[in-house]
């Protein structure tokens, strides 16, 4: 009975290592797998701007000077409008590196933490554009906004995030869950198992 017991228990030791490891490195895939999926395009509206969405607006800051390339959060567009009336959502054509340069170098009172990292702009028609923006809040992630831009409004088509800082957390909380749910059905099974066992 001893013997029995003892044998069982070596045998166990070494295989319960093994599923608890295989639980882990499935969970973490599947949780992996789950925030990637999520992490594709949303599509947005103009009456339902998300904060964070980044948009690019050119205006005076002073009467008769030329109008200066500003990085605006969607939070902060209303405010920016009403402060600066002169305004255009237009990229002016052949002056995409002074956009650049003027990005560099925002106006943290409308930003909401976003920081310049790149924009492409297509030219749609006279007067029209398609552009695209990418401004996110740290360095190891992403968050791209697209529309469509004439000089007086823009029409969201979606806005696109990732990066570590959106993706560690939601790895974590899902793998864990993952794991103490397989560990807990195998718990009961394996009880079933051993109550039919001495029956």
């Amino acid at each position: 009975m001893t013997t029995g017991t003892k044998r069982r228990r070596v045998i166990r030791g070494p295989i319960g290592c093994l599923v608890v490891a295989f639980v882990l490195v499935a969970s973490l895939f599947a949780a992996h797998a789950m925030v990637a999926g999520r992490r594709g395009q949303q599509v947005v509206s103009r009456g339902r701007l998300p904060s964070g969405f980044p948009v690019i607006v050119l205006a005076r800051t002073s009467p008769g000077v030329e109008r200066v390339a500003h990085l605006v959060s969607a939070q902060h567009l209303d405010g920016f409008l009403t402060e600066y009336p002169g305004h255009s959502f237009l990229i002016p054509e052949g002056r995409e590196w002074d956009v650049v340069s003027q990005l560099k170098s925002p106006d943290e009172r409308f930003t909401g933490g976003l920081f310049f990292e790149s924009f492409n702009v297509e030219r749609l028609s006279p007067g029209r554009q398609l552009i695209t923006v990418n401004a996110p809040w740290s360095t190891d992630g992403f968050n791209v906004g697209r529309y469509e831009a004439t000089d007086t409004e823009i029409t969201p088509h979606y806005i696109k995030r990732g990066g570590y800082m959106f993706e560690i957390p939601a790895v974590l909380v899902l793998t864990l869950s993952f794991t103490l749910v397989t560990l807990f059905l195998t718990a009961i099974a394996e009880w079933a198992w051993l109550r039919k066992k001495r029956s």
